[in-house]
């Protein structure tokens, strides 16, 4: 076997994997959107917002880790989840008062 398939077997095997991983990420975000009562959920939405609040997150991490070595780092970890909290907000037309008022689960 030559090194290009075996390349090219390697690059289709993290592209699936990358798939596949982002469609159940997709899947638990669109779970959540339903338990918390968010109206015009689609697998789109969550899917776009996982990849969205995924590169900004990274981005922002990627940042404050150069500028601020040590506390940059946990700055960035704290602030993607709050960039990612903040993109899903805004893609499925939410308000942090809406979560907090979500009525959970119903039978």
């Amino acid at each position: 076997m030559d090194g290009e398939a075996l390349a090219g077997g390697a690059i289709l095997v993290i592209g699936l994997g990358l798939v596949i991983g982002l469609s159940i990420s997709a899947m638990f975000l669109l779970l959540g959107a339903r338990i918390a009562g968010i109206q015009n959920r689609t697998f789109g939405k969550a899917l776009g917002s996982v990849i969205l609040g995924g590169i900004a997150g990274a981005i922002l991490s990627v940042v404050l880790s150069i500028l601020l070595p040590v506390v940059g780092t946990v700055l960035g970890f704290i602030g993607s989840f709050i960039v990612h909290a903040l993109i899903v907000m805004s893609i499925f037309s939410t308000t942090f008062r809406m979560r907090a008022m979500s009525p959970g689960l119903r039978p």
